[in-house]
């Protein structure tokens, strides 16, 4: 639910609420009863003792069926939030009047675990509440008198925005940028800004599982030890933190009215990554995470003791590195028959860099598709082609995706395709009941994903399939919708 409207003559608010909630569940039959087996192995009653050293069957068939246990578990999320903000003038300078945006916005997270029959699984329920005040000014520096609707000669704009979560702290994100119009034609351009994600609800604090399992001891010859593999959440998870930079330019070309190019570089660098290693990992490089691998408190033959417990929890490790560029060219011709909007926009990531895996050297991940997820083909554009002519429109998009190396292979590559999508729209409002203010926005829109029925090529991902990341196993999707707008 939301409001807005003014405030004085210049000033603009805008206010709102909202509830979101999702419901998982699910069941795991057929799992033996550990308390139900070694009381039935501890029996000395026939009719409800287990013996596995005799041939034929261990026990009864009721016996047997009682040991059997269905895990249930039921999961349950819910966000409640409220924002806000005030937008207009702040003040007046020579050069024009400085623009600012002041907000605030309020969250409080509900997360439940309920597991039944499960005695390797905790149940509890989980709330965090996250309060945020941010802001942004546009100030104009250098008016253009010359020619104002094209915008300032220079102008900087400085965001910042502050978070409170009250299950790991606070933390502050700056964000600047600078334009600079050398010409009525050119736009120069630049933006730095640190930013960071929190951990989920989840991940800070929920359920825990608790397994029996095995594991070599590089510290004790590689012997395998019994130990206790505790998995779920880490109190002490911190946020990922990053930075980026971009630059480039605008053209918008005189000779050629509405045609536009542009091209802007860009880099972001992430640290702190939030992620999950296998109990082995954690073994292997436990000076990296001693807190994470539990060895005895005293043994007969010394230290290193045995290891008793891994807690293998989210944990914060690694960084990437990516950087590329962005290239833009639009151009809008008018005739007769409608206005026609060609254009094209393609991404290259030149650089793509993790350093993920702990005491491993960093990946080259620019077009080499990882495990990870962390990873981007050189190559990714759109090019597109829209006509509107009164209440109609159309559009036809071709995505292109560039060509990259296969998961876990150096000798196979996917990639080096197009998909196509068309849609076609009609007002109805304003050609039928422009003058009603309840129809005005009304619309009728149908369409095609991957019109051209483009399928998925054999990948070797996770063993054998395709490629989800990249590729649609849809194939053409078709579909129609009806709309209206207030």
């Amino acid at each position: 639910l939301g409001l807005k409207g003014t405030l004085f003559s210049d000033w603009y608010w805008e206010t709102s609420g909202w509830i979101s909630a999702d419901r998982t569940q699910y069941a795991q039959t057929g799992n033996l009863d550990a308390t139900a087996t070694q009381a039935a192995l501890n029996s000395s009653d026939p009719a409800t003792a287990l013996n596995p050293f005799i041939a034929g069957p261990p026990g009864t068939s009721q016996e047997l069926r009682s040991l059997l246990v269905n895990y249930y578990a039921r999961y349950r999320g819910q966000e409640t939030g409220v924002n806000g903000f005030v937008r207009g003038p702040l003040l007046k300078l020579p050069s024009g009047a400085v623009d600012i945006v002041l907000g605030s916005e309020y969250d409080h997270d509900t997360f439940s675990a309920e597991n039944i029959n499960n005695p390797f699984a905790t149940s509890g329920t989980y709330h965090r509440d996250a309060f945020s005040v941010f802001g942004e000014a546009h100030i104009p520096i250098v008016a253009n008198h010359d020619n104002p609707s094209v915008g300032d000669r220079l102008a900087l704009t400085v965001a910042g925005r502050y978070n409170h979560f009250d299950d790991f702290g606070s933390n502050t994100t700056p964000q600047y940028g600078v334009e600079f119009r050398p010409a009525n034609t050119l736009l120069l351009r630049g933006t730095y800004s640190r930013s960071f994600k929190a951990p989920t609800l989840p991940d800070l604090d929920g359920p825990q599982t608790v397994i029996a399992s095995t594991v070599n001891d590089p510290l004790l010859n590689n012997q395998i030890e019994a130990i206790s593999l505790v998995s779920g959440s880490n109190p002490k998870l911190h946020p990922e933190t990053g930075f980026s930079s971009t630059y480039g330019f605008v053209y918008s070309s005189e000779a050629i009215p509405d045609l536009q190019l542009s091209v802007t570089h860009w880099q972001i660098n992430e640290f702190n990554n939030m992620q999950r290693f296998s109990e082995n990992d954690l073994v292997q490089n436990e000076n990296l995470f001693p807190n994470n691998v539990i060895r005895a408190a005293s043994c007969p033959s010394g230290p290193p003791c045995p290891i008793v417990e891994i807690i293998d929890n989210p944990v914060n490790f690694g960084e990437i590195n990516v950087a590329g560029l962005d290239y833009q060219v639009t151009y809008k011709a008018r005739s007769e028959v409608g206005i026609w909007t060609p254009s094209l926009n393609a991404t290259q990531t030149y650089r793509y860099n993790e350093a993920l895996l702990p005491n491993s050297p960093p990946t080259d991940a620019a077009s080499k598709a990882q495990d990870s997820g962390n990873w981007a083909p050189h190559w990714k554009a759109t090019a597109a082609l829209g006509w509107t002519l009164g209440p109609y429109s159309a559009h036809v998009d071709a995505r292109y995706v560039g060509r990259y190396q296969d998961y876990d292979t150096t000798s196979h590559e996917l990639g080096n395709f197009w998909l196509y999508d068309v849609n076609a729209r009609y007002l109805i409002g304003q050609a039928l009941a422009h003058d009603d203010p309840w129809l005005r926005g009304a619309y009728i829109e149908v369409g095609g994903v991957n019109i051209s029925n483009s399928l998925p090529v054999y990948s070797d991902r996770n063993g054998g399939g395709y490629d989800p990341t990249q590729y649609d196993i849809r194939g053409r999707f078709l579909y129609a919708l009806a709309g209206i707008k207030w």
